[in-house]
């Protein structure tokens, strides 16, 4: 079985994919194509794919053609998946058009609508701000009163500079103009005090958008509310950090020696919000809903309403992309299951794809994305392979009782072969202990997330300073852990310019080696020691 010619969303997602990138190094290294000629190329595609399809369909009836063409219904299908290459490339370079701005070189005046923040900086507040229907970061300094404007304020902006989104000097491999741009940000403007004023808001009719604003202020209400219930226990800065950034999706007050230690002990994808806490809320919200709702029809629906409560942590943590991927998914899943239909989980990571790209192209070229759905794809790949594998093994194959670390040995490896390559290439480093850390801390943190939950919920009751003890003591339990692993001898492995052909190369290193171990493929043996030695190539010489 090919997991490509089995899942033809796969196909259309790679095929995409593949039009975004390409339309990127068009605008990158030469002069970008317009959008019509994406469009052109997708309808002439489209339409030599219908007319093959056609010439194959009347030969089978007997009518027969000499033309190659009529011959090969590969070609067929390639003339589609280009013009789905097209799509992407046509969708690219609309949403560009739309994001890359050239903003005025003089100070300008006009006004700004809120569209999300506020995030607290050392000397200023940032604020995502809506300026002629295109989004910037505005930074707002000189004022304490700046931290009580919300979202959907209109702000009155007098002689402020906007700048398009630009790299830090002091930065060798961060592209953070790049990353603005991922965001749908056309630009930053500092903006002091004196030069912003908060209209007063203006009734409007109800409608879908006026209801969007009340949304987001209820839900930087219930932001707000659960920091004070935080800051109301007395959660130590240490524990905080991590509560915060496993809660709310905000990581902004983990402390640089936390984040150096999660690192260092491969625990980095703890922090940023994805499938695992998702499966970890999912599996509470059933068990919950299960003990309410016994019937077949009961169980599905509350599948649906777990579904909707995850939707609602996704919108209380800003929509992270890792995050929505993992929701989406769970969505499609939630669906399908409701409609008895079979589910594949390809297909529904490939659609999540096909999605996101879709709506934002920029969010291919986001470190967050590339990493959530390349373990992702990797473990749905891997892990049939490496359970018929393991199968065969005299001991691992028949204990019940090494099942469970076996299983999560296997998924770490699986994510790791997805994500290594490009741990290197974006971090230039790479934690040897990463099996022992998701080994060792998995459970404790199934723990930790279940305790969070708790005590959201219990937190008004008496019960609140013992569940607090706890969950002090079970953070600060997981901290230590993950420290003592991250001082082991040669915990990281540091790579200085790891290029993404370098990437590309491990990939294929990874692919092949594991093909010839599964299937005892000579030639896929033979293709690993090639990509091997090219790998040391690109790196001798870079």
């Amino acid at each position: 079985m090919s997991p490509l010619r089995d899942n033809p969303l796969l196909r259309l997602a790679f095929g995409f994919a593949a039009g975004v990138a390409i339309a990127d190094v068009l605008q990158r290294l030469c002069q970008p194509l317009a959008d019509s000629a994406f469009v052109w190329f997708a309808a002439v595609s489209l339409l030599l794919a219908v007319g093959v399809e056609w010439g194959i369909r009347r030969r089978r009836r007997g009518e027969t053609h000499r033309s190659f063409l009529f011959r090969r219904p590969l070609i067929g299908s390639l003339l589609l998946l280009l013009s789905v290459v097209a799509l992407g490339g046509w969708r690219y370079q609309t949403v560009r058009d739309r994001v890359v701005v050239t903003w005025p070189a003089e100070a300008v005046d006009g006004r700004a609508v809120i569209r999300g923040g506020p995030v607290c900086r050392q000397r200023s507040v940032r604020y995502l701000l809506d300026v002629n229907g295109h989004r910037l970061y505005g930074y707002l300094f000189g004022s304490d009163e700046h931290d009580s404007w919300a979202w959907g304020d209109t702000l009155l902006l007098e002689g402020v500079t906007i700048r398009p989104p630009m790299n830090f000097s002091d930065s060798l491999t961060f592209d953070y103009a790049r990353w603005l741009y991922s965001q749908r940000i056309s630009g930053t403007a500092m903006i002091p005090a004196a030069k912003a004023t908060r209209l007063p808001l203006v009734p409007q009719a109800t409608t879908v958008a006026s209801v969007i604003p009340s949304i987001m202020r209820l839900r930087g209400r219930v932001t707000g509310w659960l920091r004070s219930r935080y800051a109301a226990a007395g959660l130590p800065d240490d524990v905080l950090g991590i509560v915060e950034a496993l809660s709310l999706g905000d990581k902004s007050a983990l402390g640089d020696d936390v984040r150096d230690v999660y690192a260092d002990a491969g625990a980095s994808h703890l922090m940023a919000l994805s499938g695992l806490h998702v499966g970890v809320l999912y599996m509470l919200l059933t068990m919950t809903f299960g003990l309410l709702f016994h019937s077949r029809i009961g169980r599905r629906l509350c599948g649906l309403l777990a579904v909707g409560l995850l939707w609602a942590f996704t919108l209380l943590a800003d929509f992270p992309p890792s995050l929505v991927r993992a929701v989406t998914m769970f969505t499609v899943y939630a669906v399908v299951a409701l409609l008895s239909g079979d589910r594949s989980p390809l297909s529904a990571l490939a659609l999540t794809a096909l999605v996101m790209v879709g709506i934002q192209p920029f969010l291919l070229f986001d470190v967050g994305f590339q990493l959530s759905f390349a373990s992702m794809l990797s473990i749905l790949l891997l892990m049939p392979q490496w359970e018929a594998l393991h199968v065969h093994m005299p001991l691992l194959g028949r204990s019940r009782l090494l099942a469970a670390p076996v299983a999560v040995v296997f998924v770490s490896m699986a994510a790791q072969v997805g994500v290594a390559p490009l741990v290197l290439h974006y971090f230039g480093r790479f934690p040897t202990y990463f099996l022992v850390t998701n080994m060792v801390i998995q459970p404790l943190f199934y723990v930790v997330m279940t305790l969070i939950v708790v005590w959201i919920a219990l937190s008004w009751t008496p019960l609140a300073p013992f569940l607090t003890g706890l969950l002090v003591y079970a953070v600060r339990g997981m901290n230590s852990l993950l420290a003592a692993i991250a001082q082991w001898p040669g915990s990281t492995l540091d790579v200085i310019h790891f290029t993404l052909l370098d990437a590309l190369l491990l990939w294929l290193t990874f692919y092949f080696l594991l093909r010839y171990l599964i299937k005892r493929h000579l030639p896929s043996a033979i293709l690993a020691l090639a990509s091997i030695a090219l790998l040391l190539l690109s790196r001798l010489f870079s």
